[in-house]
């Protein structure tokens, strides 16, 4: 009976040891699903990688200074990451809220389907840029945006370049903010987004609101945006926290297309 209850305990303790480094290893998975789609966090491990070299370092050859200044960092900067990243770190935790932290929306699209979307998109895009119509346009990829498409105005339309035109003229009610695609269908118009920080290589170019927009959802989505200026009639696209500014629109479609490649699916299933 004894050897019984000991067996047990080693058994109830094994499996507890499993779990404990199950969880562990979940929660680093989830993590690095996260860092890998958005581009400031990576900016931020890179970061705290950095710093603990540093403190290693200073330990090792007894760097006291080096070693106070990093204390320091480590003390005061836990607070400064969370005003400075508080969008990212809101959007994770509304994503857990939503159970979509942990699963992909995983649109699934034919070659058809797909090319019918580029095609409207790029279609809507040509004539803009030839109006000079402003436009700020969000495919949605694995990175849910529905907390971006509950505060805007819910459309859930087919998805036309005729619709996307009409959306962005001047003076209409939509015609403010960003329509978000949602697989083959128009989620919303309307939607705002934090705007994006800009570094100097991006000086030379005349940004303005859209643009600085699509660079911040870029940055916290996998999404592709694709932005048209009222003022020069330019398309670019912001795709992975980078602009790519005056492109032409082969490669509008050829970037959607490559970043759509995982979830497509074969005619007929």
């Amino acid at each position: 009976m004894t050897d019984f209850i000991v067996s047990l305990d080693t058994l109830y303790g094994f499996l507890r040891m499993v779990a404990d480094v199950s969880i562990v290893w979940i929660f680093i998975y989830f993590l690095l699903k996260l860092v890998r789609d958005n581009a400031r966090m990576v900016l931020i491990i890179k970061g705290l990688i950095i710093i603990i070299l540093v403190k290693f370092i200073s330990e090792i050859f007894t760097l006291s200074t080096v070693g106070y200044l990093i204390d320091s960092v480590i003390a005061y900067g836990f607070f400064g990451v969370i005003v400075i990243f508080h969008p990212e770190i809101r959007s994770a935790l509304e994503q857990i809220g939503k159970n979509r932290f942990f699963f992909k929306s995983n649109t699934k699209l034919t070659i058809s389907e797909l090319d019918m979307i580029v095609a409207e998109i790029t279609s809507a895009c040509r004539e803009m840029s030839q109006r000079r119509i402003g436009a700020l346009i969000t495919v949605e990829r694995n990175v849910s945006l529905a907390s971006f498409i509950t505060r805007a105005k819910l459309i859930n339309s087919e998805l036309s370049a005729d619709l996307l035109s009409t959306i962005f003229t001047p003076q209409t009610a939509l015609h403010d903010g960003a329509v978000i695609i949602q697989g083959k269908q128009i989620a919303c118009a309307s939607a705002y987004y934090p705007v994006g920080l800009l570094d100097k290589s991006y000086g030379k170019y005349n940004l303005g609101t859209r643009h600085r927009a699509a660079i911040g959802i870029s940055e916290i989505s996998d999404s592709i945006t694709v932005i048209v200026s009222e003022e020069t009639g330019s398309i670019s696209i912001a795709y992975k926290g980078v602009l790519k500014y005056n492109v032409p629109i082969s490669e509008i479609e050829l970037v959607i297309k490559m970043s759509f490649q995982e979830a497509l699916i074969e005619e007929g299933k």
